[in-house]
């Protein structure tokens, strides 16, 4: 959810497990508290997964890539807990969203802000992000929240999280739509990258290129299915059987046992032809 707008006034809004408050000047998202929690048809309470621990996760993201790049992201101002009922407070960043941005432009500016925006993702975000690695897998509390696209198809309530014996593992933010890029509409640059509630360190497949690609596209079962394969995927792949492969000492041995027998015959074969007076015929 984008968290600039153009509008400077104190605006809110509710989604069915997020409470949203702009200000001039800072930007809040806390969970819904019970008495505003949406009920279905069959009167249970409709409720996403990770809802508390996806807000921690973006609040210890966006601390962490502050701390570990130079990615523009809001600053953390606040972080409170009341009845259970987290919710953070950040900077509201000027601008607004490649989206509402680019839907105000002359064709020339929104190839501008195209270039700009791709040269920016390709170059300096997803580099970045992938420079950053670990030999585990999930997000930085330890728990692996996977994004909508795989939690769609696989609603399970706890993944593992795997481990491997080298930093194979890198940090994607997951969500990098359109919607979560933040731009200046007079500079046409990116002011600032929001949204981080699914990122953490998973294969570096897992970066789906939302920003070059349409929302359906993301959500092809083909492309979730494949995600979820690399959920499950052991942290260490194992490794082929290779039957033919001989150790270095048994190639050695092997090498030193074929050069006597080398040595052994050119010389019987020199007393041989010695013998029937050809003394020149073989020489070792």
């Amino acid at each position: 959810m984008s968290q600039s707008n153009n509008d400077s006034s104190f605006l809110e809004y509710m989604t069915i497990d997020r409470h949203y408050t702009f200000t001039p000047t800072t930007f809040t998202k806390r969970q819904v508290r019970p008495s505003e929690y949406t009920l279905r048809n069959d009167g249970t309470v409709a409720k996403s997964h990770f809802e508390r621990e996806r807000l921690e996760n973006e609040r210890d993201a966006l601390i962490f890539i502050a701390e570990n790049s130079s990615i523009p992201v809001p600053r953390v101002l606040e972080w409170s807990d009341i009845d259970g009922v987290g919710s953070l407070t950040v900077e509201r960043i000027r601008g607004d969203s490649f989206s509402v941005v680019y839907d105000t432009l002359e064709p020339s500016d929104q190839a501008k802000l195209e270039r700009n925006t791709l040269s920016y993702v390709e170059e300096t975000l997803v580099p970045q992000l992938q420079s950053l690695r670990s030999t585990k897998m999930g997000q930085l509390a330890g728990i692996v929240i996977p994004p909508v696209r795989v939690s769609c198809l696989d609603d399970r309530p706890q993944w593992e999280a795997r481990t491997s014996t080298t930093s194979r593992y890198v940090y994607c933010h997951n969500d990098i739509t359109t919607n979560n890029i933040i731009v200046d509409p007079v500079t046409l640059t990116v002011n600032a990258i929001v949204d981080w509630e699914y990122s953490g360190f998973f294969p570096k497949e897992m970066e789906f290129p939302f920003w070059k690609k349409s929302q359906e596209e993301s959500l092809e079962e083909e492309h979730c299915y494949k995600m979820i394969e690399l959920l499950d995927a052991p942290g260490d792949p194992p490794v082929a059987q290779q039957p033919w492969a001989v150790s270095d000492f048994s190639f050695k041995s092997l090498w030193l046992m074929l050069s006597w027998i080398k040595i052994r015959s050119s010389r019987i074969l020199s007393v041989i032809f010695s013998s029937l007076g050809f003394p020149n015929a073989f020489r070792a």
